[in-house]
């Protein structure tokens, strides 16, 4: 099972799928003509199933339509700043800001004063 989890769930993830498979153990092969895995019964060679199904939880969707978005502001203020020092200045301050807010929150949930 493959799985991609967001704050403990799952985003992606593989769905379990009864597959036709063969029952016996052999020697593994992918033959490359026809795009699939075969096991050899000793005289000759079944396909192994090699379909995964994914599902994606709805939530991805708006996830990947904030992170566009916010990527579509930040090029825009990066393309401003460059023609704009008062942008290019407030960018600066806003990312000094940042660190120092980062700090901060750091000392205070580690309990220092």
């Amino acid at each position: 099972m493959i799985r991609t989890t967001l704050n403990g769930y799952p985003l992606i993830y593989q769905s379990e799928n009864t597959y036709s498979l063969p029952s016996y153990t052999g020697t593994v092969q992918w033959n490359g003509t026809m795009k699939k895995f075969q096991v050899s019964n000793g005289s000759g060679w079944t396909d192994i199933d090699n379909n995964i199904t994914y599902n994606v939880d709805s939530r991805l969707y708006d996830i990947i339509q904030w992170a566009e978005k916010k990527m579509s502001e930040e090029k825009e203020l990066e393309q401003l700043a460059k023609n704009y020092p008062a942008i290019n200045d407030l960018l600066n301050q806003l990312k000094e800001k940042q660190e120092q807010l980062s700090v901060v929150k750091t000392l205070v949930t580690n309990g220092t004063n």
